[in-house]
This record gives C-alpha cells, structure tokens and sequence, in this order.
C-alpha cells in the first residue's frame, strides 16, 4: 500500500516529529512511504531510508502568489504521478493545499490538525470550514478541537506517539533540575517562565539547575531577560539528545500561550519527571491538575511561581504525580498509535 505524506518542512516541531515517527514505523511494515515537503532544509529528525524523501523547495524566491500556485501544481502532480492509495497532510496550510490539489482524484486524504482552533485567524478559520469538509478524515489532538470542528463529519482523536522504546530508558539518579524544553518563540512563555523564577524565594532556587532546551528568535532576548532578571540560567540550544536532559531532571515546566499536544509532557511521562503546565487544550487534555500534574493560568507568573515553589519543596507530591502520570504511558506508545493510523489508512 502506498502512502504519501505532504509537510510543509522537517524542522524542528510537534507535527514534524509525528510525521517522521509514522513515516519511518509504516515503511517497516507493509507500506511503500513517500514524504514530500516544500521548504528545503536539513532533516531535524532522523528519516528511514526507506522513506523516499521529495523536497520541493517551493519557497526559496520567498513566500508569495506565484509560490502558492506553483504549490497546489506541484502537489496534484505528484498525486497523479504517485497515485497513492492515501495522503496524509500536516498542518492547516498544507492541509489546504492538498485539499484543493487533490479535488475529484478520489484518494483517501487524511488531514491532520496540530494547532488549536482558539489562535487562528478568522480567513483560516473560514477556509477550514469551507475545505476541511471535503477531507475523507480528519485527525486532532484533543477532545476540545474535537467537538470544534463539528462541521467535518468523519474526524478522530490520535494523540501524539512516544518515539523511543520506554524499555530501553535507564534513568539516571535525578538532580535538582528545572527544565524548559521548546522553541524559543513568544508562543512557548519562556519569557513567562523567567518571570516566574524571579519570584521564587532566593534561598530554595539557589538548590536547583534551570536548564532551557531550544533555540528561536526569541533567544537573544530571553538571555537579556534572564541577566537583566539575575536569573542562573542555562541555555543549552537546540538538541537531538532531551532525553539526556530528562533523565535527570525533576521538573519540566511548560508555560505556553497555546499548546495542540506537547510532545514535551508525552515524553517527561516516560522519563519520570513531574510536570507543570498552562491552562491550554492540549495540557489540559494531558495533565489531571494535581492528580498527574499541576496546571495553572496562562500568562499569570505569579501562578507559575506557587506550582513551582510546591514541587520544589515537596518531593512526595513529584513521586505522586509521576507514578499517576506513568499509569498512562500505554496511551502513547507507538505501536498504539500508529495501529489507530493504519485503521484510518486503511478506512475502518
């Protein structure tokens, strides 16, 4: 059976990831992958080699009129050229594309949705609502887009598969360790994040590490911040090894402005490290507050500050939300998830 995925790139990113974890897990069964993206850039996830790999590199002259046509035309090229038995698209805009790139083909599309309805402008919104439809399927990450997108009659809930096999993770003796783990872009509150350190009392966060994993455009300036603050902090930068930095730490603190499904609270499951996040859907769906994590409001530092400030002082309440949190691994395992994507695939 032949599959082909569109992508807008293989950055660094929670949609990217999934698609490479699929990609790379059915092309060991019995399904001949093809993954095609448009911008051209250097894999940030590791791609089987037998996933055949189309880059198009539609974006190189920037992103404009012409580019977006020349896109719809190489796409419905492709799919007449592969004439693949399913598609699988990322992401709204690409999952725009393909829409209208694949109209009256008859192919099983598969469109999948990783950003939250709530933070997208009112022109998507509306071709959402107008092309979604014209999917066969459609895949979101959360209960709340769910019942959203009422408006698409064959839709399904798949949360995002943990990639490494759980049985071969030997955890390290945990440290005091305060970890960030995203992009640094204003979305993410890292900014929030520092914020909230600087309320913390002096004496207990001399006692721990704060490590921040990733790299943005917002770098330069939450390092600013963190001097500007007296904040110890690490920045480590962009890493294809976080599970190094899970290990060992305690804490993960992810304080977003809006989240679809963090891989980041998936993965600190497995890694055993207690979790903390804002009120957004998908933590929410993720994290029972103060049963297998704590939340707390978006944008509110001084919220952040006490959640922190409670696990810090408290490790009974870390043991007890990891060991909850852990009875919810199976939820994530790949094979799980990838066994809902074949029944998709294969239109059960």
């Amino acid at each position: 059976m032949k599959v082909v995925f569109f992508i807008s790139s293989l950055k660094q990113g929670g949609a990217e990831r999934v698609a490479s974890v699929l990609a790379n897990y059915l092309s060991n069964l019995e399904f001949e992958i093809i993954l095609v993206s448009f911008e051209k850039c250097e894999n940030f996830y590791v791609i089987s080699p037998k996933v055949k790999q189309i880059c198009l590199d539609i974006y190189k002259n920037g992103v404009n009129l012409k580019s977006k046509f020349k896109k719809l035309v190489f796409i419905r090229k492709i799919i007449k050229q592969c004439k693949p038995d399913s598609i699988i698209s990322f992401l709204c805009a690409t999952n725009l594309s393909v829409i209208i790139s694949s109209l009256f083909l008859k192919i099983n599309l598969i469109i999948s949705e990783h950003s939250n309805y709530k933070f997208c402008s009112k022109k998507e919104l509306f071709l959402r609502r107008i092309l979604y439809p014209f999917s066969n399927k459609l895949v979101v990450l959360t209960k709340e887009d769910y019942d959203y997108y009422s408006f698409v009659k064959n839709k399904k809930i798949i949360y995002n598969p943990f990639s490494l096999d759980d049985r071969d993770i030997n955890l390290k003796k945990k440290e005091n360790i305060i970890l960030f783990v995203g992009r640094l872009e204003v979305v993410k509150g890292c900014d929030i994040f520092l914020k909230a350190l600087r309320l913390i009392d002096r004496k207990l966060l001399k006692k721990w590490e704060i490590l921040i994993i990733g790299d943005g455009s917002q770098k330069e300036i939450l390092n600013k911040e963190a001097l500007n603050l007296n904040l110890k902090v690490t920045f480590i930068g962009k890493s294809t090894k976080v599970e190094d930095f899970y290990k060992k730490a305690k804490i993960l603190v992810l304080p977003s402005r809006s989240e679809g499904l963090p891989n980041v609270l998936i993965e600190a499951i497995f890694f055993k490290v207690a979790r903390i996040a804002t009120k957004c859907s998908g933590p929410k769906e993720l994290i029972k507050d103060r049963y297998t994590g704590l939340l707390c409001d978006i944008e509110d530092e001084k919220d952040l500050c006490f959640k922190m400030e409670m696990l810090m002082k408290d490790e009974n309440l870390q043991e007890k939300l990891i060991q909850n949190a852990f009875l919810e691994k199976d939820k994530f395992c790949v094979e799980n998830i990838v066994k809902q994507w074949i029944e998709l695939i294969k239109g059960k």
